[in-house]
């Protein structure tokens, strides 16, 4: 059988560099050489080297885990996409994650309930985008579905209602009413908000000042176009004018009011 002649300490702390018959085999850490009573002189079989081999892989990959969680929470799903790209075996993967799942390393319960609430802090997410983002951490659908169940109409409701109400500064009103609306209620679908539940809190809320800085930007839309269009004879100048203004989504009775100003 092989015989251990030589056990120097590695320039890592911790490592050790084992020879067998004064060639070098592998590279071991401190637990493994206690643990198998690793010592000059001592000879090991087949079977103990290849136990020797599948320890010592073990030990890398439960560090290469350990210094990935030590920068932030990991789901079961991040971890195991991490180590295979070490293309460790499956059965190994299983072994290592089991580990941190009973040191407490690793729990998809605790970190969708944070990172649930985090995403309640720091987004405008509604639940479908947050469901999609919590799905690219690889949890589960079931859990997702049950966390998400803790996100309340009445919280989304407030959540779109504070959206829109930001939306009401004058400088950020461009248009039409109706174009601002629709173009509030994609940015909300986009956020992830059930249509439906948008379409309620717009009908509840007062848009009055929308209303009134479309007339402003009506006259100064209508007035650009005007000019625009001055080398036109003066029916083809304003069915011009009152088709573009209507395709901006301005309403056909106030287009109407406004080319009249210009007594045609």
């Amino acid at each position: 059988m092989p015989l251990i002649t030589k056990i120097v300490q590695n320039k890592k702390e911790g490592r050790y560099d084992l020879y067998l018959d004064g060639h070098f085999f592998l590279t071991v850490s401190e637990d493994v050489i206690v643990n198998d009573q690793l010592i000059k002189g001592k000879e090991i079989s087949k079977d103990q080297i290849a136990e020797l081999n599948n320890k010592q892989r073990f030990a890398e990959l439960y560090q290469i885990a350990l210094n990935k969680l030590s920068y932030s929470m990991k789901t079961v799903g991040e971890m195991r996409q991490i180590l295979k790209k070490t293309d460790a075996p499956s059965e190994l993967i299983n072994q290592i994650i089991i580990k941190c799942q009973k040191q407490g390393y690793l729990n998809d319960k605790k970190f969708i309930d944070l990172y649930f609430t985090e995403l309640l802090k720091t987004t405008n997410y509604g639940p479908k985008m947050m469901h999609q983002k919590m799905k690219q951490k690889f949890l589960s659908s079931n859990l997702i579905i049950l966390t998400l169940g803790n996100f309340s109409e009445n919280e989304q409701r407030k959540r779109i209602k504070k959206i829109l109400s930001k939306s009401l500064v004058k400088k950020q009103i461009r248009g039409s009413a109706n174009k601002f609306l629709e173009k509030q209620k994609l940015k909300l679908m986009r956020l992830g908000y059930d249509l439906d539940l948008i379409n309620q809190v717009v009908s509840e809320m007062d848009f009055s000042v929308v209303r009134v800085a479309e007339n402003d930007q009506l006259i100064k839309e209508g007035q650009r176009l005007w000019q625009r269009y001055k080398n036109l004879d003066p029916y083809a100048r304003k069915n011009k004018v009152k088709l573009t203004l209507y395709r901006h989504g301005y309403q056909g009775d106030k287009i109407n009011d406004f080319l009249a100003s210009f007594n045609l």
